[in-house]
């Protein structure tokens, strides 16, 4: 497993050494999923075609290949192919990963609607943390849950996408896809962001 746990932060590997693996292409991308009981820990997602290979291969690399969580993977998959609006309110995650601030902006982020994008000023002000917008985008690149945790929707006050762990051609993507969905699946006024709300 220490080939594995080298790809992380020193902190994931305590974390995960007692976790199960599972990983699964999309037609979007790669999906690496980590759990522990009914807990996930940490997702990962790759679109670069050698960095999917490598993750498809982890699994096996280190002996612990499992089938995914079914509610988890199915939800994946929908949310990546295009073919519905994901549900990921039944997914639960590791509630010790993370400082206080980091799950609140987590927590706030979950909230962002499908189809809609918010900045990192609006997410630390929601978070009541008005003046640390800097703050949310580290712990955007801190956030071991993406798609569950949709930080591919907080983008910068200019509007230019920010970052993503996946690649900003990955958040590009998957911004556009939810924004076909969203026009296909949910009434115009869905669609819409005030600033209000």
């Amino acid at each position: 497993m220490s080939a594995f746990l080298a790809l992380f932060d020193p902190f994931w590997v305590e974390k995960l050494k007692d976790c199960v693996f599972a990983a699964f292409n999309t037609p979007c991308c790669a999906v690496l999923i980590v759990w522990k009981g009914k807990a996930i820990y940490k997702i990962e997602l790759a679109a670069e075609a050698e960095r999917r290979k490598f993750l498809l291969k982890i699994p096996h690399m280190i002996g612990s290949f499992h089938r995914p969580p079914t509610v988890l993977r199915k939800q994946i998959r929908r949310h990546l192919s295009g073919k519905g609006i994901p549900d990921y309110s039944a997914v639960k995650l590791n509630e010790e990963i993370g400082t206080p601030f980091e799950r609140a902006v987590w927590n706030t982020v979950r909230k962002i609607p499908y189809g809609q994008t918010r900045t990192y000023g609006w997410v630390a002000a929601e978070t009541g943390e008005r003046k640390r917008a800097r703050a949310v985008g580290q712990a955007m690149a801190n956030n071991p849950f993406p798609l569950v945790v949709p930080c591919h929707r907080v983008v910068a006050s200019d509007g230019s996408l920010g970052g993503f762990s996946g690649g900003l051609e990955l958040k590009k993507a998957l911004l556009d896809l939810e924004r076909a969905v969203a026009r296909r699946e949910l009434p115009a006024s869905a669609q819409l962001w005030h600033p209000d709300d």
